[in-house]
């Protein structure tokens, strides 16, 4: 056995996770050119004579013309036999100086994401090894350097043994994706700090020692303390987190010159009386997306600025949530989740989803008591449990951060019990999510008083594609104890999604139903040449899964969909309607007066606007507030109030038409009809510019000429198949209206 595929071999020489944070001096990136090898077999490294070459960091190898790049959703790229990847592993041989001036201080080495697996080497001595693509890895590399150059060397392979933890429903992608940088610490120095808030109390438990300075969010000092291991602060009155007002304060622990910066917001998440989501007491809705890194030329290794675009957009788009599908983002992203306003759903590098293609069925939840399962195999418990711990060591301190996801798409069994507990003995802020648990416990896997058990550990049940009706008849059941969570709904798909506002009648009627996460945030391309290619396009795939994976609620480069449009507007925070002449505005926001937005309403009437009105009107969150409006008594085509609400930028956050029911006139047509003949076998329509042939056996249209000019190639013939979506493709006719069932619950 190699040693990447020892379950018991994760990790070699890397520091223990700490919570995320870089120091304000001492800080140097390796961003940019580093030299580069690549090995289509890792053992060709001992015989095998390669010159260096250019490659950038962060990327993805597949985008840089090594290997092409692969989509797979369910299957894995290579045999499925744990812990064993193929011998023939590709790899990728990374190499830099750096320089050091000050060997008296600690120096650290720290990669934030490397698929699959790292080797690291300074100055040619072996310093260690880490697993877990999307966690950060450190290295203390003290002992290794000298003052003035250094040299780096990274192996990364293709696969190990995390890979089957990593089967995602995404392009395939490998290398150094993430930021890598050097920090130079002073002997000391603070590490791990954990950070909570209750009433109005600020704590602080940390590794160290030094001077705190608490701040507000317009930089005012509250207080400084001196102190070890243990502070906290008294704020008067503070300012509460949410998504929509995001306040934060600031710590700024200081210690031999060395300065980290730790941001804070005073937040609570409960589940009510009524199993509502309750934040800072006040009951909320999820209105949520899930978010892939993908980009089009860079993949998975996404700039600053290309994540900030992401968030900005999903701002504008009415979102308030995201569950980060499906393993941690880069911390900057939770940074500005912080700052920006964003509920968010961390969720753990486990997806095994590739093991249901080993089961009679392919069920994929009746896996208790399989061992070949590794929710299951205790061999892989120090793995799930390495996963969880390192998530949550790193992202304790984010304010934004209301729940924590298991993982995806990996049945459920003792390892997730385990990750369960530890996170319930760490956190007992945030919120757990499992949507395997809860298909376990529905499913009836985990029966009588195991079943009961294993759902009480989780703090809502969460469901994948439950269809309205399902989902009504659940959340009224008297015997439904628990918040539900839609953890992906509404595939926006092609021309979906479609059934949004259905899914929101019922959110918005039931406490216990508390929003969810449409599938997904944005396509998932390759562009070459201008082109995009999905799976399929790319030379050598094993396996691939076509172009599933263009599945996002807005196109590969961001523009929108009309499905993008559609979520803004069932999404938005007012609504409105109309009893008479009075309109009634109803503000869905859970923070915000609509005193903070312009209000602006017309009167149309076919066409015409015969009233208008601009206001700034003080409704309270959830509140309502009536106008009183005219209201035409007739028209010729069509009357309507159209309602917009404007943000202090002019940017039109919500709108709602609403139809007056006014009495529509008629009048008397006095068009010309065209002439129609008619003989044994045609009924012919002619006029100035075009002839019409209906043929009375056919029942149908034969001809259809316009301008001179036939429009059809053969008589029309009238079908009840029309042609698929893309979310229905796979479904072949015959099969799918032989089937009566699949076709009602498709």
């Amino acid at each position: 056995m190699r040693k990447y595929e020892n379950l018991k071999f994760l990790s070699e020489n890397r520091e223990k996770q700490r919570t995320y944070y870089i120091p304000q001096s001492g800080y140097t990136l390796l961003n940019g050119e580093w030299d580069f090898k690549f090995y289509e077999r890792d053992f060709e490294e001992n015989y095998v004579q390669k010159e260096w070459k250019k490659i950038a960091v962060p990327s993805c190898w597949q985008l840089c013309g090594y290997e092409n790049p692969n989509y797979a959703n369910v299957a894995y790229p290579y045999p499925c036999d744990p812990p064993f990847v193929p011998t023939e592993n590709p790899m990728g041989v990374y190499k830099r100086e750096f320089e050091v001036t000050d060997t008296s201080r600690n120096t650290y080495i720290v990669f934030e994401g490397v698929s699959s697996c790292l080797e690291l080497y300074v100055n040619d001595k072996y310093v260690g090894y880490s697993q877990g693509a999307h966690l950060q890895a450190e290295f203390d590399i003290t002992d290794y350097v000298v003052n003035g150059k250094n040299t780096v060397i990274a192996k990364v392979r293709k696969w190990c043994s995390g890979s089957y933890l990593e089967d995602q429903d995404f392009l395939r992608y490998n290398g150094i994706f993430r930021d890598v940088y050097i920090l130079s610490r002073p002997k000391g120095h603070i590490k791990d700090i954990k950070i909570t808030t209750s009433a109005n109390t600020i704590n602080v438990l940390f590794e160290g020692k030094g001077e705190i300075s608490l701040l507000d969010a317009e930089k005012n000092l509250i207080d400084k303390v001196n102190a070890e291991n243990t502070a906290s602060f008294t704020v008067e009155n503070p300012v509460k987190w949410n998504a929509e007002k995001p306040y934060l304060y600031e710590l700024l622990f200081q210690y031999e010159g060395e300065i980290i910066s730790q941001k804070i917001g005073f937040v609570t998440y409960e589940i009510g009386e009524n199993s509502e989501l309750l934040i800072n007491g006040t009951e909320v809705k999820l209105k949520g997306v899930n978010h892939h890194d993908t980009h089009a030329t860079k993949g998975w290794a996404m700039s600053d600025d290309d994540i900030m675009q992401d968030l900005l957009l999903m701002k504008k788009l009415n979102i308030n949530t995201i569950r980060t599908s499906h393993y941690p983002p880069t911390s900057k992203f939770l940074n500005m989740c912080d700052e920006l306003g964003f509920y968010v759903m961390l969720e753990t590098d486990v997806e095994t989803h590739g093991f249901v293609n080993r089961e009679s069925g392919g069920v994929g939840y009746d896996c208790y008591k399989n061992s070949i399962r590794p929710c299951v195999n205790p061999d892989w418990k120090d793995s799930f449990i390495d996963r969880v711990s390192r998530s949550y060591n790193r992202d304790k301190n984010h304010t934004c951060i209301f729940s924590w996801s298991l993982g995806n798409e990996s049945g459920f069994g003792p390892n997730q019990v385990e990750m369960i507990k530890y996170l319930r003995e760490n956190d007992n802020v945030r919120l757990i999510h499992s949507c395997d648990a809860s298909n376990a416990v529905d499913n009836s896997i985990m029966c009588g008083d195991e079943g009961k058990e294993m759902s009480m550990l989780l703090d809502m049940f969460s469901k994948m594609y439950e269809n309205t009706i399902d989902l009504k008849e659940r959340v009224e059941n008297s015997d439904f104890k628990q918040p539900y969570f839609l953890c992906e709904y509404s595939h926006a798909m092609g021309n979906g999604p479609g059934d949004v506002a259905d899914y929101w009648e019922i959110i918005y009627s039931h406490k216990n139903t508390i929003g969810g996460c449409i599938w997904e945030w944005a396509d998932h391309t390759v562009l070459k040449n201008g082109v995009p290619q999905y799976g399929g396009d790319f030379e050598g795939e094993m396996t691939n899964d076509l172009n599933f994976c263009a599945d996002g609620m807005v196109f590969y480069d961001r523009s929108l969909k009309a499905g993008s449009l559609e979520i803004k507007a069932v999404y938005q925070y007012m609504d409105a309607f109309l009893n008479g002449n009075e309109l009634s505005i109803l503000n869905r926001y859970d923070f915000t007066n609509l005193s903070e937005y312009e209000f602006k309403y017309e009167v149309k009437v076919d066409g015409n606007v015969t009233e208008e009105k601009v206001l700034v009107l003080d409704v309270e969150p959830k509140q309502t507030k009536t106008i009183k409006i005219n209201i035409p008594s007739e028209c010729k085509l069509g009357a309507f109030v159209n309602c917009y609400l404007f943000n202090k930028d002019g940017y039109e956050v919500a709108r709602k038409q609403i139809e007056i029911p006014a009495l529509i006139v008629k009048e008397e047509n006095k068009l010309n009809f065209a002439p129609v003949a008619e003989n044994e076998d045609f009924v012919i329509f002619e006029g100035a510019d075009f002839k019409f042939t209906f043929s009375k056996h056919l029942g149908t249209f034969v001809s259809l000429v316009k301008n001179g000019e036939e429009q059809i190639l053969s008589p029309i013939k009238l079908t009840t198949m029309r042609a698929p979506i893309d979310n229905e493709k796979n479904i072949k006719s015959k099969w799918y209206w032989n089937n009566p069932w699949e076709a009602e619950n498709f």
